[in-house]
């Protein structure tokens, strides 16, 4: 089926399912590809992904992608939402294992460094007149103080 043929469709179920979803897919997919080889910039890559789409629909390769898209869509959907909630909740659960396990074998060495952080803060608040920078540096402050009061706890 060719693009003016496409087009000429009526029927919005038939226009979204064979024309707009398969141009979606194609062009997401050709410009998150050329993002991700990172040759031209992103203009160009956006070019690129709109003139391949095109061609594409007018090839007649929407027809041959909307044929697959109902049938393997949902699956694929629900079978990539699986993996990764699985591989997601793995890397969590070891990220959180690592960061307490860590924490609690060099608690002293973590207090000491945000010790030297907050030194560090206190006497770039005191050369910084900019008031959204002291306040930002205030914030850091607050969260590095809360940080340090939490190993202290811990090391009790």
């Amino acid at each position: 089926m060719a693009l003016t043929d496409v087009l000429g469709i009526t029927d919005p179920q038939s226009l979204l399912y064979s024309f707009l979803l398969p141009a979606i897919l194609v062009f997401a997919i050709l410009w998150g590809l050329l993002q991700v080889i990172n040759i031209f910039n992103r203009r160009i890559n956006l070019i690129l992904a709109l003139g391949f789409t095109i061609a594409t629909g007018a090839g007649g390769g929407f027809a041959i992608i909307s044929r697959y898209i109902v049938i393997l869509g949902p699956v694929t959907a629900v079978a990539l939402f699986i993996i990764l909630f699985i591989v997601g909740g793995v890397m969590w659960a070891v990220g959180q294992g690592r960061y307490i396990y860590s924490e609690n074998i060099s608690s002293t060495k973590s207090l000491k460094k945000l010790n030297e952080e907050m030194e560090k803060l206190y006497r770039e608040l005191d050369r910084t007149r900019d008031e959204s920078k002291r306040r930002a540096i205030y914030a850091t402050i607050d969260d590095l103080d809360r940080r340090r009061r939490i190993l202290e706890r811990r090391m009790k």
